[in-house]
C-alpha cells in the first residue's frame, strides 16, 4: 500500500529519493560521495529548499555547501560538486525546473502539516547522532565544539546554539546514530519545518525526516538537556578555543554564487538589532581568533 504523499516533480525525485534517475540528469549524479550532502544532489536539493521557503543567512553566516572549502579530502568531493551544479544552473531550462521543483516542496510541506494537523499533532520530538567520521577533522571539530558549549551551557544553566546546515536529516529515536563517537541531539520540531518524512512518502527510510533550518545565522537553540554524549573517543577530542563557527568557513564559492540568486542577504534589508546580533559576535570570534595567534 503505498503511503500518502508523494513527490510529483521529477527533478526533487531524483535528489531524494531513493529511485534515482540517472539517465534524464546525468549531470546531477550522486557522485562523487554518493549519499551525501556533498554531492550534487545534495547542494541542489538545498538550493531549491531556499527558494522554496526564502532561506537567507546573515552575512558571515553562509551555507556550508556554498562555500570554498579546502581541495583535499572530502572537501575536493564538494568542489567538484559545486563546479557540476554551477555548469547545470547555466543550461537552458534548469532554473525552470528549479522554481517547478522548489513549488512541489512545498506542496509537500503543506501536505505533511495538513497530515498532522489532523491529528492534532503540531510538532514531533525528533534525534540526530552526530558521529565522528573517518574523512577529515571537520567531524572531530563538530563533535569538540558541541561538547565545549554544552559544558558551558550547563554551567550557566541556558540554552545554547549549534550551527547546521540549511537540511539536515532526523529521526525517531535510536535512528541516525553512527561512528565510534557519538552525540545525540534531539529538538521538539514544528511541522511547518518537516519538508519530507519517511512515515508518509515511499522512496525515503521508514523514519527518516529532512528538517529545515531557516535562521539567518545557520544556528539551532538546544537546552542541555537536549544534548546527549553517547560516547566520545578521546582521541577524537581537539583543543576548543571557540565555539563559533563550528566550521572554518568564511568565503562563498564565486563560480557557484552567481547561479545562487537568493545569496548573499541584503543587510539594508535587515532589522539593525538583527543584524548586530548576528555580526557582532562573529566579529568578535575573528578577533579573538586573531589574538590567540598573536601569543
Amino acid at each position: 500500500m503505498s503511503k500518502p504523499i508523494t513527490v510529483r516533480d521529477p527533478l526533487l525525485a531524483h535528489l531524494t529519493l531513493t529511485t534515482r534517475d540517472e539517465q534524464r540528469f546525468p549531470d546531477l549524479r550522486t557522485e562523487p560521495l554518493p549519499g551525501s550532502r556533498y554531492s550534487p544532489a545534495g547542494i541542489l536539493t538545498t538550493y531549491i529548499a531556499n527558494v522554496a521557503f526564502n532561506v537567507q543567512r546573515f552575512p558571515g553566516f553562509p551555507e556550508r555547501l556554498f562555500t570554498a572549502q579546502k581541495q583535499q579530502g572530502a572537501y575536493q568531493g564538494l568542489a567538484q560538486s559545486q563546479a557540476r551544479v554551477a555548469e547545470w544552473l547555466t543550461q537552458p531550462g534548469s532554473l525552470a525546473q528549479v522554481h517547478a521543483a522548489a513549488a512541489d516542496l512545498q506542496r509537500i510541506n503543506q501536505e505533511i502539516m495538513a497530515w498532522y494537523a489532523a491529528k492534532g499533532v503540531h510538532s514531533l520530538r525528533l534525534y540526530r547522532s552526530v558521529g565522528w567520521l573517518m574523512v577529515d577533522d571537520r567531524s572531530a571539530d563538530y563533535i569538540s565544539a558541541i561538547q565545549e558549549a554544552l559544558r558551558q551551557a550547563q554551567d550557566r544553566q541556558e540554552p545554547f546554539r549549534i550551527e547546521t546546515d540549511t537540511l539536515t536529516h532526523w529521526g525517531t529515536q535510536g535512528e541516525y546514530a553512527f561512528g565510534e563517537s557519538s552525540i545525540e541531539l534531539s529538538l521538539n520540531i514544528p511541522t511547518e519545518r518537516i519538508l519530507m518524512c519517511g512515515p508518509l512518502m515511499d522512496g525515503m527510510e521508514p523514519q527518516e525526516y529532512l528538517i529545515l533550518n531557516p535562521d539567518p545565522t545557520g544556528t539551532q537553540a538546544f537546552r542541555p538537556e537536549e544534548v546527549t554524549v553517547r560516547r566520545i573517543s578521546p582521541s577524537h577530542l581537539k583543543p576548543v578555543v571557540h565555539v563559533m563557527p563550528l566550521h572554518k568557513r568564511e568565503h562563498y564559492n564565486l563560480d557557484l554564487m552567481p547561479h545562487i540568486t537568493v545569496y548573499p542577504n541584503d543587510p539594508s534589508q535587515m532589522d539593525p538589532k538583527e543584524y548586530l546580533r548576528a555580526v557582532i559576535p562573529k566579529l568578535k570570534e575573528r578577533l579573538d581568533s586573531w589574538l590567540n595567534r598573536r601569543r
